[in-house]
């Protein structure tokens, strides 16, 4: 699988699903009442939360993985400029 579609599918589904089920235990124990369409406008706002992080989240990961080919690239011109 692409590596752009784990980010964004952890960000998109997980999180939300995490959270939201976090919010429902933490409800459950003020004993206060559990319906599952006032937790829909949490659920929608994390996945679009999560849609702008596994977007950055996938940005960060390309650009270090350029930095650390550019790293190796640099440290093995260095180990020939040096012999």
């Amino acid at each position: 699988m692409n590596k752009f579609v784990k980010t964004a599918l952890t960000w998109i589904i997980i999180f939300p699903i995490l959270t939201t089920t976090l919010l429902i235990i933490t409800d459950y124990f003020k004993d206060e009442s559990i319906e599952i369409t006032s937790y829909l406008p949490n659920i929608l706002g994390f996945a679009v939360g999560g849609l702008f992080v596994g977007f950055v989240m996938y940005q960060l990961q390309k650009l270090q993985d350029e930095n650390n080919k550019r790293k190796i690239r640099l440290e093995g011109v260095l180990k020939n400029w040096a012999t």
